[in-house]
């Protein structure tokens, strides 16, 4: 290995050590209360050693939205590829997002709750916009399974399938977001575990586009 290889391998390495360890501060702390020194306290470098690897905790963030994102969309894309109707697809979609949720709560966590926002000032920024274009393929798929079912009469039929999947999907982030943050209260006014209440409000959501 020469030396420019070795380089961007320790590079890669590095990086990598940085956002595990901003994962664990942002979800123990919370954006707001997370500082650059306790990211490098954490990655046990010199602040100054950060910011040669990343300029702001925002940027670091995205890096890890941008991996949460990515293996959200991974998991969908999979459950697509099972085939059959559009309603068997939404079936897989929500069994897959419910196992996201289940599985991986610390990357639904930089999904659904983080509240830095994408907007065209960061979309300058690499991780920023790679993160969009994995949620723009997120609702592309789910667009293109709404079509789909629209045409083999699973859905009812439906004038903008993008819109109707940026919608549902807003829907269902919202609803996961409020069930995940009052569980215990839910979970104790219904009797319902936390799946089910989860499974009822995408299934609700889902409800008002068949046909």
């Amino acid at each position: 290995m020469g030396i420019q290889e070795r380089k961007e391998r320790d590079k890669k390495r590095r990086i990598s050590e940085i956002i595990t360890a901003a994962r664990q501060i942002f979800i123990s702390k919370g954006y707001t209360d997370t500082t650059m020194l306790d990211i490098a306290e954490k990655s046990e470098l010199s602040r100054r050693t950060l910011y040669l690897y990343f300029k702001s905790k925002e940027e670091i963030s995205f890096a890890l939205m941008y991996n949460a994102f990515r293996e959200l969309y991974k998991r969908i894309q999979a459950s697509y590829e099972g085939g059959g109707t559009g309603m068997e697809k939404i079936g897989r979609l929500k069994r897959a997002y419910l196992d996201f949720y289940k599985d991986d709560f610390d990357n639904f966590y930089f999904t659904v709750y983080f509240n830095v926002k994408l907007n065209l000032r960061n979309m300058e920024q690499e991780d920023a916009r790679r993160c969009f274009d994995v949620i723009e393929k997120i609702l592309s798929l789910f667009a293109v399974i709404l079509e789909e079912g629209t045409r083999d009469g699973s859905f009812r039929p439906l004038k903008d399938f993008k819109l109707t999947a940026l919608v549902l999907g807003e829907m269902i982030q919202a609803s996961m977001q409020q069930v995940a943050s009052q569980y215990e209260l839910l979970e104790r006014a219904t009797g319902r575990t936390q799946e089910e209440i989860l499974t009822e409000l995408f299934d609700l959501s889902i409800h008002s586009i068949i046909a």
